[in-house]
């Protein structure tokens, strides 16, 4: 019976605490933001000038990133390629950039003017890329990365450009004959 008491007044109070809302307002969403902006700019610099060491700092053990080119790459490989000069970033142009907060995940989303040299061969071209930050001990750490080449033909790739629907389907030229 005492027993059946304990459980039954640590009951009340388990569910108070569930039912109240994290500490995340406003505020911390701005100046979250303002972090991962931070951040996102001195990954750019450090891109720019071969900075692996900001790279170490930022991406997380268990990071895994997507190139353009739908290669999977660990945090080590990430670092790698950049600290050995595989990738060199001549030019890094940022627009559109979005910085979205849920509580301890960030979510920027970009556009990328980008001059480079992949392994001796240009890659060059215009880029949209979401990154995934997630607030550890320590600080914010990359634990996403995808990219994805914007085809300049393509309706839409323009932020000017107005959206586009579908074409419809056209009939077969020879539709099957029914007897």
């Amino acid at each position: 019976m005492l027993a059946l008491l304990t459980v039954a007044s640590l009951l009340p109070a388990h569910a108070t605490a569930q039912q109240q809302p994290p500490p995340y307002g406003r505020n911390h969403r701005r100046e979250s933001q303002r972090e991962v902006e931070a951040i996102e700019q001195q990954l750019r610099q450090a891109e720019l000038h071969g900075d692996a060491a900001t790279l170490d700092r930022y991406l997380a053990d268990d990071y895994m990133g997507i190139t353009s080119n739908g290669i999977l790459m660990s945090r080590e490989q990430t670092i790698a390629r950049l600290k050995s000069g595989q990738l060199v970033i001549r030019k890094l142009d940022l627009s559109e950039v979005k910085v979205n907060v849920h509580g301890t995940t960030a979510i920027v989303t970009c556009r990328a003017d980008i001059e480079s040299t992949q392994s001796g061969l240009e890659h060059d071209g215009i880029f949209r890329y979401t990154r995934v930050y997630q607030l550890r001990p320590g600080g914010w750490k990359i634990v996403n990365f995808e990219a994805t080449r914007i085809n300049p033909a393509a309706p839409g790739s323009s932020p000017d450009a107005p959206p586009t629907t579908p074409a419809p389907a056209t009939p077969a030229a020879n539709p099957p004959q029914s007897k």
